[in-house]
């Protein structure tokens, strides 16, 4: 085999083990807070603020004109609960938003929040919210969206969900 196929072939092989990873963390967050509502949206952008505005378009399509009241912000250090406001979180806060909102029953040695600090180093990944999502119950929720900026995913999870 050439060398520069086998090197392409290794980068493929890297890149599909890093995506492999990702899944697998998001899949044992959702796992272990098994009452979560998970979302998912395959999309064709590419970049954070875009996957944001797409993913909302997608969300919110049956509803253009609720869609249209949407505020996104870029780099938030805070949740934003019961408006139309969606943005993405600065990467160093990512630990301190989770900590803000997770119940305390979930807290199991830190173990979930030891699973999104793993998301936390891949790159590739971005971290946002919903600020207009509820619940089961329909009450305000801390969605957190994690944004896979190389494949065009996004991937939304309840991190308050409805206990009732």
């Amino acid at each position: 085999m050439n060398r520069k196929l086998i090197q392409v072939l290794v980068f493929i092989g890297a890149f599909s083990l890093q995506a492999k990873s990702a899944d697998e963390i998001i899949l044992q967050i959702k796992n272990k807070l098994p009452s979560l509502r998970h979302d998912f949206k395959q999309l064709k952008s590419r970049s954070e603020m875009n996957l944001l505005k797409e993913y909302l378009d997608a969300k919110y399509k049956i509803d253009p004109e609720l869609r249209s009241l949407f505020v996104m912000i870029k780099e938030s250090d805070k949740w934003v609960f019961d408006n139309f406001i969606a943005g993405t979180f600065k990467r160093e806060s990512l630990q301190t938003r989770i900590l803000e909102v997770l119940p305390e029953k979930h807290k199991k040695g830190d173990e979930i929040l030891n699973l999104f600090l793993k998301l936390k180093e891949d790159s590739n990944l971005s971290f946002g919210f919903d600020g207009f999502e509820q619940n089961g119950c329909a009450a305000p929720t801390a969605f957190l969206l994690i944004m896979d900026n190389k494949r065009g995913r996004v991937d939304g999870i309840d991190l308050n969900p409805c206990q009732e």
